[in-house]
C-alpha cells in the first residue's frame, strides 16, 4: 500500500506552537512535506528528519540558536563533529576548500551516498560554525527529499544522530515520535530505517583517512 503524505499536531508544553508531525509519500520527494518544513527551519527550529542512513535532527547550518537546540536535546555540551547536509558540489564548495588527487576521487567516486567528508573550510566562514583545525563536516544524500529540502532551504542543514548522547538511534518513526514531540519543531515520518550510519573520512590532506567505519566500505 501506498504512504500517503498527511499532517497532524501533537501538542507541546506550556501552549507553545505543536510540532507538526508529517509523512513522507513513498514516491517523490514529497514536495508538499518540503513547503512545509520550509518555513520552520527558516525561522530557526529544529526537525526530526529521515535521511538515507538512520532519523536525525537537522536545522539550518549557519544558525547558531538552533544548532545548541539540537545540543541541549542530545544532552551533550558540545557535538564533536557537526555533520552537515548539502544538495551537490556546488553548495558544499561554497563553505570548503574543493580536494585533490585520492581525496577529490574519492568524493567523486561515494557522493551523493553515506560519505561524510571533512573538508577545509573556506576563509570567510565563521569559527563557531567549524569543527577542529576550521574543518566542515559534510556529505550529500541520496534522498531525493533531502535533496528537495536543501535546494528549497538554499544552505546545509545540520545532521545530528536523533539520539541522547552515548545512546542508540531507535529506527522506528513511533519511538522518536514519542520521545521528541514536543521538544522539536516538526517530525517527519519515513518509516523504520535500519540503515547503517555514514562513513566519515578526513579529506584534509594528501590522502584519505578514515575517521568512523560506516555504511560505506573503504
Amino acid at each position: 500500500m501506498e504512504r500517503k503524505e498527511s499532517r497532524c499536531e501533537g501538542k507541546r508544553p506550556g501552549g507553545e506552537s505543536p510540532t507538526k508531525i508529517l509523512r513522507l509519500s513513498r514516491h517523490g520527494p514529497s514536495i508538499r512535506v518540503v513547503r512545509t518544513l520550509v518555513p520552520i527551519l527558516q525561522d530557526n527550529g529544529v526537525a526530526l528528519l529521515p535521511t538515507d542512513t538512520i532519523y536525525g535532527f537537522s536545522a539550518r547550518f549557519d544558525r547558531n540558536e538552533p544548532r545548541q537546540r539540537i545540543v541541549a536535546i542530545k544532552g551533550s555540551d558540545r557535538l564533536g563533529v557537526m555533520l552537515s547536509l548539502v544538495s551537490g558540489f556546488e553548495m558544499a564548495f561554497r563553505y570548503v576548500e574543493p580536494p585533490h588527487g585520492p581525496c577529490r576521487d574519492l568524493l567523486l567516486n561515494h557522493w551523493p551516498g553515506p560519505l561524510t567528508a571533512i573538508l577545509r573550510a573556506r576563509s570567510h566562514i565563521p569559527t563557531e560554525l567549524c569543527g577542529p583545525g576550521d574543518t566542515l563536516a559534510f556529505r550529500w544524500p541520496q534522498s531525493p527529499f533531502l535533496q528537495a529540502l536543501l535546494g528549497a532551504v538554499g544552505v546545509p542543514l545540520v545532521s545530528a544522530s536523533a539520539n541522547p548522547t552515548g545512546k542508540p538511534t531507535p529506527s522506528r518513526f513511533e519511538e522518536l515520535a514519542g520521545i521528541y514531540t514536543g521538544i522539536v519543531d516538526a517530525l517527519v515520518d519515513g518509516g523504520e530505517l535500519v540503515g547503517e550510519a555514514s562513513t566519515i573520512v578526513d579529506l584534509t590532506g594528501q590522502e584519505p583517512v578514515l575517521v568512523r567505519a560506516g555504511a560505506v566500505a573503504l
